[in-house]
């Protein structure tokens, strides 16, 4: 039994899950947030084809809405959709920071902790699963970093982790502002 929890692959599933329970069950009990309201009609006016600070005032940065609004084409119009993606963004949040902490300890009790920890922090538990800009740039930004951390190690496949480290990067600052200092870091 004890082996069977070791190997990377089957602590990952399990881990995704633990996240996903973990945050759908916190998206159910939390209260309404008055702000998920202007990103949610930033949304909906992608949706319908418009364009952030041009067609219409989004005082945020003007990548936030594209990702809910690809989401809405392809699963469905609806608040649902829009806060399936945030919380897959804090599941792959948990699931990149377990990933990191079990490769650079090599120890796999350290990516448990890791993935726990970041699932138990009161910001990231209840703003994740809201619409708002707060899931999809910790997302990105975590898969910069782990992106960065991975190509250092990887002579072979260097390109391709420098280059997933950059466009998670640019994702992260597009989406949020603020996420600008991890990204050059």
């Amino acid at each position: 039994m004890r082996s069977f929890l070791r190997s990377p692959l089957i602590a990952a599933v399990l881990q995704v899950a633990l996240a996903a329970a973990i945050f759908r069950v916190a998206a159910d009990h939390r209260p309404v947030d008055p702000d998920e309201g202007h990103f949610l009609s930033a949304v909906r006016n992608v949706y319908h084809g418009r364009v952030p600070c041009r067609d219409f005032f989004f005082q945020q940065t003007p990548l936030f809405p594209y990702p809910y609004a690809a989401a809405m084409d392809v699963f469905g119009y609806g608040y649902g959709t829009c806060l399936w993606v945030s919380i897959l963004c804090g599941v792959g949040l948990a699931a990149v920071t377990a990933a990191y902490f079990r490769e650079r300890t090599g120890a796999p009790g350290a990516g448990w902790i890791g993935g726990f920890l970041v699932m138990a922090n009161a910001p990231i538990l209840f703003w994740t699963p809201t619409v708002k800009n707060h899931a999809l740039p910790l997302f990105f930004g975590a898969l910069a970093i782990y992106g960065a951390a991975r190509r250092a190690g990887a002579p072979r496949t260097a390109f391709a982790w420098g280059a997933l480290a950059g466009f998670a990067a640019v994702v992260s600052v597009g989406t949020r502002l603020l996420a600008a200092p991890f990204a050059l870091a």
